[in-house]
């Protein structure tokens, strides 16, 4: 049986004797501590959403199935991996929950949504979460062409909203969508750092603006646009 930690990481009940926890008739029938433990089960579940884009990254890195992102060696998808499986569980509740809010349409006429999560304080990892609809029908090929290289555009714009991002991992599927077409790209800013860097996210920045208007949450985080 475990506990949660601040972060709503696991860890044993009994610190001083993890291998051997005893509960008292009194903490086993206690009511709050029941409800916290329905609590915690229920708050995780959107954390199971990231553990499963971990795993299915994972696994097209097992593959060498670089069909459908930037990555185009092992190494560069370990590296994808490792920082996507870093993020606690606390972080992996919110990555999830708006992972599955950039896959829901919030109407007929939506055509596509981004969310950006800024980095946190302890790491510099800065995800984009595209999810974008093939309302013109193209073939599968070109529509998962054109979303990858959107995907990029707006990783890039990120830039300019939360500039000291280190890293920068994109995620896009199709709005509303089978789940399989799934897409993904990985910017390492340090790598790449310099003006040329600076002067493709301000002109990405510019082509979100247009193309997408004002953000319709709290600043940069969320943007949606109708079909033409």
């Amino acid at each position: 049986m475990l506990s949660y930690d601040d972060e709503g990481e696991p860890q044993p009940m009994d610190f001083q004797a993890p291998g051997a926890t005893q509960l008292t008739r009194a903490e086993w029938d206690n009511n709050q501590f029941r409800r916290d433990m329905v609590y915690r089960r229920e708050a995780n579940v959107d954390s199971r959403v990231w553990d499963a884009l971990v795993e299915r990254q994972a696994r097209m890195i097992e593959d060498q199935s670089f069909a459908f992102t930037t990555v185009q060696t092992v190494d560069e998808g370990e590296r994808v991996v490792r920082y996507m499986a870093l993020e606690n569980r606390l972080n992996r509740r919110i990555l999830g929950k708006r992972w599955l809010e950039a896959c829901r349409i919030k109407g007929p006429d939506m055509a596509a949504n981004i969310r950006t999560l800024p980095h946190s304080a302890n790491d510099w990892t800065t995800y984009v979460f595209l999810n974008v609809s093939n309302f013109q029908n193209e073939p599968d090929g070109v529509f998962r062409g054109k979303r990858r290289g959107l995907l990029q555009e707006m990783m890039l714009a990120s830039l300019v909203d939360i500039p000291d991002s280190r890293i920068i991992i994109g995620l896009a599927a199709d709005l509303g969508g089978s789940p399989e077409s799934y897409d993904h790209a990985f910017l390492d800013v340090i790598e790449n750092e310099g003006e040329q860097l600076r002067r493709d996210a301000r002109s990405a920045w510019a082509k979100k603006r247009r193309v997408f208007g004002p953000p319709v949450g709290n600043r940069h985080n969320e943007w949606s646009i109708p079909r033409p």
